[in-house]
C-alpha cells in the first residue's frame, strides 16, 4: 500500500470508530433517559395506590374518632392535592411530602382510640399504607438514582453535545436532592 492509501484506511478507520462511539453515547443517553420515565411511572403507580386508600382510612378513622375533624380534614386536603398536581412535580413532591407527614400523626392518633386499634379493618389497612410507604420511599430513591445517572451523563464533556443534539436533558430529583 502506497502513502495515499493509508490515509484513506486511516481516516475511513477514524470516522468508524467516531460514528460507533457517537451511536454508543447516544444510546447510553437515550437508555438512561428511559430508565428516568420508567423509574417515575413507579412513583406514579405508588402514589395512586397511596390515593386509592387515603377514602378508606379517612372513613375509618371518621366512624371511631369523630373527635379528629382537623387531621382527618388535612389528610382529604393533602389527597386531593395531589391528585390536582398531575404533571407537575414540584406540586406532586410536595403533596407527597404533606401525605408522609400526615399518616404517622393518623396511626399515632389511632393508638388513642380503642375501637380503632382492635378493627381488623384498621389494622389490615395500616398494614397496607405503611407497604405502600415502604415501596414509594424505594421509587423515589430509584428514581433518583436513575435522574443522578443521567444528568451525569447529559453534564459530561463527550456526551454534551449529543444529548443537547437529541433534545435530552437534565430531569428534576424527586422532592430534595440527595445529598
Amino acid at each position: 500500500m502506497n502513502g495515499a492509501g493509508s490515509y484513506v484506511a486511516l481516516a475511513a478507520g477514524v470516522v468508524v470508530a467516531a460514528a460507533l462511539t457517537y451511536a454508543l453515547l447516544f444510546n447510553r443517553l437515550r437508555s438512561a433517559a428511559n430508565q428516568v420515565i420508567t423509574a417515575y411511572a413507579t412513583i406514579d403507580a405508588e402514589l395512586q395506590r397511596r390515593h386509592d386508600l387515603i377514602p378508606e382510612l379517612v372513613a375509618t378513622v371518621q366512624a371511631s374518632a369523630a373527635h379528629e375533624r382537623t387531621l382527618i380534614e388535612q389528610i382529604t386536603a393533602a389527597r386531593v392535592a395531589g391528585e390536582r398536581a398531575a404533571g407537575d412535580q414540584a406540586a406532586i413532591a410536595q403533596a407527597d411530602a404533606t401525605m408522609s407527614s400526615l399518616l404517622p400523626q393518623v396511626f399515632a392518633m389511632a393508638e388513642g382510640v380503642p375501637t380503632l386499634r382492635t378493627s381488623s379493618s384498621f389494622l389490615a389497612l395500616q398494614r397496607e399504607l405503611v407497604t405502600t410507604e415502604d415501596r414509594l420511599a424505594a421509587a423515589r430513591r430509584f428514581y433518583n438514582f436513575q435522574v443522578r445517572d443521567l444528568n451525569t451523563l447529559v453534564g459530561s464533556a463527550v456526551s454534551a453535545p449529543i444529548a443537547r443534539r437529541h433534545r435530552i436533558s437534565v430531569a428534576e430529583y424527586f422532592g430534595d436532592a440527595p445529598s
